[in-house]
């Protein structure tokens, strides 16, 4: 798949004129390159970025390399935004490619990266752990369900701006026992969306390990995903407040989250902020690239 496309592809993408997409870019509101020949490019993720900003509709998300957003997806009445029962419906029965090209839609509709997560994936996905949470036939349907959302996270941030070179790093995991892959992900992709390079070590991680992250990366910020209430909570509680400590030494901001967060919140002194969504993460992330503008990241300043 291309990772630019032509004025002539954007506009059949949008269904307007190629001399539309043209003024566009020369007015400033749509960034282009030129080929060696002087013809323009425009970056795919330029491309999204532009739909989105200008409330475009998408005529053909084929040209934006977007199969997935198909009509069916989108429905005869035109873009409208569904809920999360369209969702869960798509993922119980198994609707891959629909279930991906409907986040898709959303996104492209203008919906944030954190919205999608807390209004659409968080509810289909509890809804579908309890409804078959007692049936065989059920975890298979919850695990299909996962990779499904996982392969739309990853389609998402494969259409994100490429952070920039001097951008803020993040790191973070979920902790060892912890076997849940979305809520680290979704806070990794989360993060990306908000201009961070994000470093997702993932599940089952040990929490030294993230202490290793910020270290290498200089990571302005940490946070941990806690889905799975610790196997030795006093070891765990221990491990947590020495990593909450050193990142607070070292200048870094730590946010948890997770459903099973909340009981840190008052059981443990943390100097951690405990969220309960990602939307409290990106105003959590906002909040410290405004605080710590002009401190250099990890270095030995406190909380």
């Amino acid at each position: 798949m291309s990772s630019s496309l032509s004025p002539r592809d954007l506009a059949h993408a949008v269904g307007v004129s190629e001399s539309s997409i043209k003024r566009w870019a020369d007015d400033g509101l749509l960034a282009v390159a030129r080929t060696a020949g002087g013809h323009r490019r425009i970056a795919r993720a330029e491309a999204i970025r532009f739909i989105r900003d200008q409330h475009l509709h998408v005529a053909d998300a084929v040209a934006l390399g977007l199969p997935e957003i198909s009509g069916e997806v989108i429905g005869a009445g035109g873009p409208t935004l569904p809920d999360s029962e369209r969702l869960f419906d798509l993922l119980s029965r198994g609707e891959s490619a629909l279930a991906r090209g409907l986040i898709l839609s959303v996104y492209l509709q203008g919906s944030s990266v954190a919205e999608i997560c807390d209004r659409w994936i968080a509810p289909a996905m509890h809804q579908l752990g309890e409804l078959w949470r007692h049936s065989e036939r059920g975890v298979y349907i919850e695990h299909r369900a996962t990779d499904i959302c996982i392969h739309a996270l990853n389609q998402v941030r494969s259409i994100l701006p490429e952070p920039k070179a001097d951008a803020p790093a993040a790191v973070g995991a979920a902790p060892s026992g912890d076997i849940y892959v979305i809520p680290s992900l979704a806070a990794a992709i989360v993060l990306e969306s908000e201009h961070f390079k994000a470093v997702n070590l993932g599940p089952d991680t040990p929490l030294a390990a993230i202490e290793s992250g910020v270290t290498e990366y200089r990571s302005r910020i940490a946070w941990l995903s806690i889905s799975m209430p610790p196997s030795n909570p006093n070891e765990f509680a221990g491990a947590l407040e020495a990593l909450d400590t050193q990142l607070a030494k070292r200048g870094v901001r730590f946010v948890i989250g997770g459903r099973c967060a909340r009981q840190f919140r008052t059981a443990l002194r943390l100097r951690a902020f405990v969220g309960t969504s990602m939307s409290e993460l990106v105003a959590f992330a906002r909040g410290a690239v405004t605080s710590d503008a002009g401190a250099s990241p990890g270095d030995g300043s406190s909380n």
